[in-house]
C-alpha cells in the first residue's frame, strides 16, 4: 500500500520507507520550483524594479557566511557520494535564504542602505550556494546565477574521475579460466 508522497520516497532521504524514483524526482522538483524558482525570480523583478537591474554590491553577513558553511557541507557530501545528504543542504540552504528574504522584507523597507544590504546579501549567499549545488543542478544553476548577473565559477571540472571500466582488463574480475 502507498503512502503519502513524503514518506513513500523515504528511502533517499535515509530511512527505510518504500522508494519511488518518480516521487523523487517529483518532490525535488517541487522544491526546486518552491525554493529557486520563486526565490530568483522574486530577486530578479525586485532588482529590475528598485535597482534598474544593478544587484547591490554587498555580499557579505551572516547569511553568506552561513551559506559558505552549507556549501562546505554539500561538497562533503558530494565527495563522499552521498547526494542525498547534499541534496537536503542544498534545499535547507535556499530555504534558509527565501526566509532571510521573507523577514526582511527589502519591498517594504524604506531604509535605502538595508534594502540594499538585505538583497546584497540575499545574492551573495544564493551565489555561494548554486555554485555549491552546480553538480546537482548543472543548468539550472547556471541559468539562475546568469539571471541575478553572478558567473558560475564551479570547482567541480566536469571530467568524469573514472573512465569506462572494462572488467576483464582487471585481475579483481578475471574471469574463471581466462
Amino acid at each position: 500500500m502507498r503512502r503519502s508522497r513524503s514518506t513513500s520516497c523515504g528511502r533517499w532521504v535515509g530511512s527505510d520507507l518504500d522508494f519511488d524514483r518518480e516521487d523523487v524526482v517529483r518532490t525535488l522538483d517541487a522544491d526546486l520550483a518552491n525554493n529557486l524558482g520563486n526565490l530568483v525570480s522574486r530577486l530578479v523583478k525586485f532588482i529590475v524594479r528598485r535597482f534598474e537591474g544593478c544587484v547591490p554590491a554587498e555580499r557579505t553577513g551572516e547569511l553568506v557566511a552561513d551559506a559558505r558553511d552549507g556549501a562546505a557541507q554539500i561538497r562533503q557530501a558530494l565527495e563522499a557520494f552521498e547526494t542525498a545528504r547534499a541534496a537536503r543542504q542544498l534545499l535547507g540552504d535556499l530555504a534558509r535564504i527565501n526566509r532571510h528574504l521573507q523577514g526582511s522584507a527589502p519591498w517594504r523597507e524604506p531604509d535605502e542602505r538595508r534594502v540594499r544590504a538585505a538583497v546584497g546579501e540575499a545574492v551573495g549567499a544564493l551565489a555561494v550556494t548554486l555554485n555549491a549545488g552546480w553538480p546537482l543542478l548543472g543548468a539550472l544553476a547556471e541559468v539562475a546565477l546568469a539571471a541575478l548577473g553572478s558567473k558560475a565559477a564551479p570547482a567541480w571540472t566536469g571530467e568524469p574521475v573514472v573512465r569506462r571500466v572494462e572488467p576483464a582488463h582487471l585481475p579483481v574480475y578475471a574471469r574463471r579460466g581466462a
